[in-house]
């Protein structure tokens, strides 16, 4: 069975820490299954923390992957693949939210520019 092998850059949620992890799945796995590999090999917020998997290319998401994904598709050589938890503030989101990927941002608040719509 041919495998497919990934470097995942994982994100802890609250410290400031990121550790990349090589991950090898048969190629037909998908973006939960790799999910699934990472949860056994990181360590979580909460027990029940949901993980996502996202494209990173200059600092920048250019793609959040779905958990029906086959990783086969997946292409780290140009791409910081990344795994985060998802925020309670960001899960079940209705029709009249969205979420707005940002380039730069301070942990200062207070330096932050908010744009409202």
């Amino acid at each position: 069975m041919e495998t497919k092998t990934l470097k995942v850059a994982f994100h802890h949620a609250t410290k400031d820490e990121v550790v990349t992890h090589t991950i090898s799945l048969p190629k037909q796995s998908t973006v939960a299954d790799m999910i699934n590999d990472l949860k056994t090999k990181v360590e979580l917020s909460h027990k029940d923390a949901e993980l996502r998997l996202v494209e990173v290319f200059y600092n920048k998401i250019y793609k959040i992957f779905q958990l029906n994904e086959k990783i086969e598709n997946i292409n780290d050589q140009y791409w910081t693949i990344r795994a985060e938890e998802i925020p309670e503030e960001q899960k079940d989101l209705g029709p009249q939210h969205s979420l707005i990927h940002v380039y730069h941002f301070t942990k200062d608040a207070s330096q932050n520019q908010v744009v409202q719509r």
